[in-house]
């Protein structure tokens, strides 16, 4: 007789994953943020940034580290992924009302923010050097 819990379960446990972070995993993933706070995210690089942006519903500033994926600091250009997709709290924000400032490598500046093309977003994942390498 086979195991009930065996047969529903489909390969790793990633609930995790698509639940927000409490408790002490909430503290460890906000720690950057307090970093930009005291004025300390130059120790971060321009491999992160912050992201300040307004909620959708609630209008209140928010504060986001994303990491970034193509740094361009000359054209001040980051190119970022959503761990969570369309799903995450500062993408449909930003999708809703742009950023008001990213911080980044020890700059501070409004951005202008586009979302990539779905072929652009293919040369992101599949080789990240050479989009940057047209910027």
């Amino acid at each position: 007789m086979k195991d009930a819990r065996a047969s529903r379960t489909r390969g790793p446990n990633l609930r995790w994953l698509r639940s927000k972070p409490t408790g002490a995993s909430r503290l460890a993933f906000r720690l950057p943020i307090y970093l930009y706070r005291l004025d300390l995210g130059w120790l971060l690089g321009h491999r992160f940034l912050l992201l300040v942006h307004r909620g959708r519903r609630s209008g209140l500033l928010h504060e986001a580290v994303l990491e970034v994926l193509l740094p361009a600091p000359a054209t001040r250009e980051s190119v970022v992924l959503s761990a969570r997709g369309e799903k995450a709290d500062w993408y449909r924000n930003v999708g809703a009302t742009p950023a008001l400032e990213v911080r980044t490598g020890g700059q501070r500046y409004v951005p202008e923010q586009r979302f990539l093309a779905p072929e652009e977003n293919l040369a992101v994942i599949s080789e990240p050097s050479t989009l940057g390498a047209t910027r």
